[in-house]
């Protein structure tokens, strides 16, 4: 009897883990943020997709921010915004996000500049 009863446990439990792990699935499709970036960075390694980037002055000076898929300052350039540090801030979201075979990369310059990143990530 204690033999059923403890294969009984072991079984329910072996069912609720396999249940929990296929009830949490990765959040694909969700939009996901950076958080504010203040040098150059690598935002994500690996397959994703490249959303957009909100690029942000100090109020004086000029910000450029290039977005490269790879994971160094190198390689296929995505995009290279340069916002007029009057401005304060620039970029935006693509209707269509750009697939990004190796990761996303920002590489930033400019006094005082900082870059937001949004893409979205493979489950």
């Amino acid at each position: 009897m204690k033999k059923y009863v403890v294969a009984i446990i072991i079984s329910l439990l072996v069912l609720f883990s396999v249940t929990f792990s296929i009830a949490q699935p990765k959040p694909f499709g969700v939009v996901q943020s950076s958080g504010e970036q203040t040098s150059d960075a690598t935002i994500y390694t690996g397959a994703c997709l490249f959303f957009g980037i909100e690029v942000i002055t100090d109020g004086t000076n000029a910000a450029t921010a290039i977005v490269y898929d790879n994971t160094a300052n190198s390689g296929t350039k995505l995009v290279e915004l340069v916002v007029a540090g009057a401005s304060n801030f620039g970029g935006g979201l693509w209707p269509h996000p750009v697939y990004c075979s190796t990761g996303i990369r920002v590489d930033l310059s400019g006094t005082g500049a900082s870059a937001i990143v949004y893409y979205t990530v493979f489950p």
